[in-house]
């Protein structure tokens, strides 16, 4: 991890981590852009707490839905 008063290579390591998601998000396959993300998470690791409002709701896997008298035609 980087040292914390190191502010500015820790600023570009931010963003280098964003263009790494967005890659990723663009091309999943991208294997060097999964290890340098890897990489950077490493040198400035982001806090669990930063992610905690996406928590799942308890009771989210299950979820039923039924279509009872569902019918479809066809053209």
């Amino acid at each position: 991890a980087l040292p914390a008063d190191d502010s500015a290579r820790i600023a570009l390591v931010g963003l280098a981590k964003q263009d790494y998601r967005t890659a990723l998000l663009i091309e999943p396959t991208l294997w060097d852009a999964r290890f340098n993300l890897e990489l950077a998470l490493l040198m400035a690791p982001e806090s669990v707490a930063k992610n905690k409002k996406y928590t799942k709701r308890k009771g989210a896997e299950s979820v039923v839905v039924k279509a009872v008298g569902f019918r479809v035609d066809l053209p």
